[in-house]
């Protein structure tokens, strides 16, 4: 039977699994399960840590190596284009963005009774692109052109996402 874990409380498990009479929900303590993996502690925490990470990068519109597409979705939006490529590892998606700057420009022009107006109109200018690639549905890579679109100039890197098995 397949359980789904889905919060943990120090030692107690919030579990949701299906059976015939339909869904089960509750509280399980870790005691209580027979045949743990050695590492499922450890490795729900690696998946937390992880978790929080992702959401402080996509919080802040960043993107980084390991990040999963729907990540990167969240926090990018989506691209401008997409490029799909074959090659001998398999199948690699190309995401390219364009990253625009608000560039005031101040108008003048005469209004209502030959009076001069003087106003500001708010342009898009591109500064460049961000190039993300994607190898198994994983950000692989990240190619910047012109500008600061990565916004801390480095390049993070998160672990792959991890699953964990009971």
């Amino acid at each position: 039977q397949k359980i789904e874990v889905q919060a943990v409380l120090g030692d107690l498990f919030r579990v949701r699994a299906y059976a015939q009479q339909g869904q089960i929900l509750g509280w399980i303590r870790l005691e209580d399960v027979a045949e743990i993996p050695e590492d499922f502690v450890a490795n729900l925490e690696k998946a937390e840590e992880r978790r929080q990470l992702v959401a402080s990068l996509i919080a802040q519109n960043e993107v980084a190596l390991g990040m999963t597409q729907p990540e990167v979705d969240l926090s990018l939006g989506r691209p401008q284009k997409i490029t799909k490529r074959a090659n001998a590892e398999g199948e690699e998606q190309i995401w390219e963005f364009i990253r625009f700057q608000l560039v005031p420009q101040q108008t003048t022009g005469i209004g209502p009774g030959g009076v001069a107006t003087i106003g500001t109109t708010w342009v898009k200018i591109p500064v460049g692109t961000l190039t993300v690639t994607f190898q198994e549905g994983i950000v692989t890579s990240l190619d910047q052109t012109e500008g600061n679109i990565l916004q801390s100039n480095q390049v993070t890197v998160v672990a792959p996402p991890i699953f964990v098995y009971w």
